[in-house]
């Protein structure tokens, strides 16, 4: 599993991706994200619940949601990444509610205003325009999805516990340390986090740390080593078997697949001016 951490900070942030024969391993991020299949269809997996998202619906992805996705055949999607500020009055409907499904239809006159403004290849939408675009598409989610309600105390929790690990995980944190840090008893926060994230809490530490440590493999010339410990690893052998179990490669071939990328990129870019 992965967090994105790229992907949970930040005032308006927005993105925009497309993506041909959609598959991407477990992951949450602190974002809302919305996935619109162009053509095929998409299983998307919200903890461990399976849904098919076919040509022409969408799914919805709320905050700290564990998801993932998987292309049976063949698949075009939008994937849109979007921070709660977009939408407030939305994301206060939803605050003390859980989704019970992710896929939803949007009216057509709803679904043109998406494409022409918010899923069109290489259009950025000003704010104005994206806020309109997403409070239209949030209110075929609250006509679409059933919701019920949820302990706010929970979420609240949760989120909180998230943002403490996103800014201590360099550091020797426990769960007992976060428990004392929010002021939380910690067999109460454990419940409270196994129930939202089915792994070991050192495990899911660990994902912080690895997305760290990819960052300075892919930015800097510091060595394994100095990366593991940068990142909050204690010894080298636990980072590599860390990474190696959250990437499915050792950090040395991860960075000589980036170095290698990049050689490419250049070869053609000289390929060209030729």
């Amino acid at each position: 599993m992965l967090y994105q951490q790229k992907n949970s900070v930040g005032s308006f942030f927005f993105e925009m991706i497309e993506y041909r024969d959609f598959s991407f391993r477990p992951h949450m991020h602190r974002h809302y994200e919305l996935v619109y299949v162009r053509e095929g269809a998409l299983i998307t997996e919200i903890f461990n619940k399976k849904e098919l998202v076919c040509t022409g619906q969408l799914a919805f992805i709320p905050s700290n949601c564990l998801h993932a996705y998987f292309t049976p055949e063949h698949s075009v999607v939008d994937v849109c990444i979007f921070s709660s500020d977009y939408v407030p009055m939305f994301t206060q409907s939803i605050r003390k509610k859980q989704a019970m499904s992710c896929v939803f239809f949007c009216r057509s006159s709803v679904l043109q205003f998406a494409e022409q403004e918010l899923f069109a290849a290489g259009h950025v939408p000003d704010l104005f325009t994206a806020k309109a675009v997403l409070y239209a598409i949030a209110g075929e989610i609250c006509n679409s999805i059933p919701f019920q309600d949820s302990s706010e105390k929970h979420e609240i929790l949760l989120d909180s516990a998230v943002q403490y690990i996103a800014a201590h995980f360099r550091e020797d944190i426990t769960l007992n340390s976060l428990a004392m840090a929010l002021g939380y008893e910690p067999h109460y926060l454990s419940r409270c986090f196994h129930r939202a994230i089915p792994m070991h809490f050192s495990n899911y530490v660990n994902l912080f740390r690895v997305d760290a440590a990819a960052e300075l493999l892919r930015n800097s010339e510091l060595t394994v080593a100095d990366v593991a410990f940068e990142s909050g690893f204690k010894s080298v052998r636990t980072f590599n078997r860390s990474f190696i179990q959250i990437t499915g490669q050792s950090p040395h071939v991860y960075r000589q697949a980036i170095m290698q990328d990049v050689h490419t990129q250049k070869s053609s870019l000289q390929a060209g001016d030729v």
